[in-house]
């Protein structure tokens, strides 16, 4: 009597039919699909979100390494292409600044003793670029002419002949020329010629007493700030761009910043 009540409960017991375990795998499908995205999507997430980490890192530590360098040195630092650094691709660029809509040019004379060991260097408006005697040894003459948004450089001395051309960036309408020599210590005159054509021009000299008269500016038109000591600085935009790869268009990472740099 036992045995028959339990097979009859047995028989009673259905199972699960084909239809019925499709269904549910379907239904069970449906649900975790939306949760397999959002899983998919936060790992990816993650590992853009550590890559942006250490490209910003990588701008960084660039960043601070230009603070440290003279104004020279930064300019050549930035002139190189993309160079492979922790597996990334770093740009530099840096730019004479100025906060109004000027293009800056840099022109820079020291002693024998500075960090540049340079003695006599120009840095044009795209700072991509300059010009550079390492000991003044004789008188320069620098030329420096602008037609319409493009400018022509170029100095001479005894035995020296640079030059360089480019465009502006601002079309040429405002020009801004620094000429600092607080610690030029040299002998030899500096002529300075200019043709700005059309251009707004501003020429402005850092100098001291005891050396303004080895520079000459034609036309005379420059404003002169004797012995201000502490202007032996050159301010520069710069810019550090972190790349995946070498080929790559936009930036992992950018960070942009003023610098005051020595000269």
């Amino acid at each position: 009597m036992i045995k028959k009540n339990l097979l009859s409960k047995i028989r009673q017991v259905k199972g699960m039919t084909l239809l019925e375990v499709v269904i549910s795998i379907c239904i069970l499908g449906l649900i975790a699909g939306p949760f397999l995205s959002v899983f998919v999507f936060s790992s990816r997430h993650n590992q853009q979100s550590a890559r942006v980490l250490e490209a910003t890192f990588i701008a960084q530590g660039r960043m601070e390494k230009l603070q440290s360098m003279d104004y020279l040195s930064a300019i050549k630092e930035g002139i190189n292409q993309r160079t492979e650094q922790g597996g990334y691709y770093v740009s530099i660029s840096l730019t004479p600044y100025l906060p109004e809509a000027t293009d800056v040019f840099h022109i820079v004379l020291q002693g024998k003793d500075n960090r540049s060991g340079c003695e006599f260097y120009v840095v044009p408006p795209s700072g991509n670029n300059y010009i550079q005697i390492t000991e003044v040894d004789s008188p320069i003459n620098l030329n420096l002419d602008i037609t319409g948004n493009e400018y022509a450089l170029n100095m001479t001395s005894s035995d020296n002949y640079r030059s360089l051309t480019g465009p502006l960036s601002k079309q040429g309408s405002n020009v801004t020329v620094f000429i600092n020599m607080v610690q030029y210590k040299k002998e030899y005159p500096v002529v300075f010629n200019s043709d700005f054509g059309t251009a707004n021009i501003d020429i402005i000299v850092y100098d001291t007493l005891s050396n303004r008269d080895k520079l000459i500016v034609n036309p005379a038109m420059e404003r002169r700030c004797s012995d201000f000591i502490y202007r032996d600085r050159s301010m520069v935009r710069t810019k550090v761009e972190v790349y995946m790869t070498k080929e790559d268009t936009k930036p992992t990472t950018m960070l942009q910043s003023i610098l005051e740099l020595e000269n």
